[in-house]
């Protein structure tokens, strides 16, 4: 117990992930995944569910992008370095790098905090303290990078569900392989592509509990199951449709036992392109 404070504290403070994390032995050859992690922490009654989100988000592209064969390279945003600045010159740096890189490499955006959305656009802006980043410029500098993926996961505008119970997770054994076409290999060697997802639609909150995200936790267990050995016709579409199933469920759940309407429905915008 007192270690597992200890490691929360490390956390918040943002040094955890750099304690914890070996020193990367860059593969020559082998695909990079950078994945970025921004996580708000400045409010102290939604630092354990924000906190769960970053642990689950961490292991889960980490293991995944291992898992695909690739030089995983995680990012961590958090207290003092949780902002627009700090994140644009780590894309920058990065983009410096994948430029020059095999054309295997991508990278992954993965934000737990706040959002808003002005009506003029699909996806939201982030909230960063008193700044915002909104989701379509961080697609375009991401895309300038010139990354063979590009993910983008916004798990924000979080109200808190006070009552609902903890989600159970499951992992279902994964196929490498499976991992690799959605990561990477994705049959013609120019074919890029483009992930954007937001937790809730234009004018929906998006919903939390103490384990986490409601969204990051179906996301995952939807990615698990579409992944597992006996699926082999698995890609981003279906594992969409199965994240948006689960949230769905869950939430009607919650809205039965409470007599009050919890809508959420993910936005997921899914791009193949290819260079001449």
């Amino acid at each position: 117990m007192k270690r597992r404070m200890f490691l929360t504290k490390l956390y918040e403070f943002g040094l955890f992930t750099f304690l914890k994390k070996p020193k990367v032995d860059l593969q020559i050859g082998k695909p990079i995944l950078n994945v970025l992690l921004a996580i708000d922490l400045s409010q102290e009654n939604r630092k354990k569910d924000r906190l769960a989100d970053l642990r689950a988000m961490d292991f889960f592209f980490r293991s995944k992008g291992e898992m695909a064969g690739m030089n995983v390279q995680v990012h961590t945003f958090l207290n003092a370095s949780f902002t627009p600045t700090h994140l644009i010159e780590t894309i920058n740096k990065i983009g410096d790098i994948t430029k020059n890189q095999p054309q295997n490499s991508g990278i992954v955006f993965y934000f737990s905090g706040h959002g808003a959305n002005f009506g003029d656009e699909i996806f939201p802006r982030f909230s960063f303290g008193n700044e915002v980043l909104a989701m379509n410029k961080l697609n375009a500098m991401i895309g300038a990078c010139n990354p063979r993926l590009r993910f983008i996961l916004a798990d924000c505008c979080n109200n808190f569900i006070q009552g609902m119970s903890q989600i159970p997770n499951t992992a279902n054994p994964t196929d490498e392989d499976l991992v690799k076409k959605l990561f990477w290999d994705f049959g013609a060697s120019n074919v890029k592509k483009t992930i954007l997802i937001c937790a809730a639609e234009r004018g929906e909150y998006s919903y939390s509990v103490e384990s986490g995200s409601i969204f990051q936790q179906m996301f995952r267990k939807a990615f698990y199951e579409c992944t597992s050995n006996d699926n082999i016709n698995t890609s981003w579409e279906q594992i969409k449709n199965r994240t948006m199933k689960e949230v769905k469920r869950i939430l009607d759940r919650q809205s039965k036992t409470t007599g009050i309407n919890y809508g959420q429905s993910p936005i997921f915008t899914i791009i193949s392109t290819s260079d001449i």
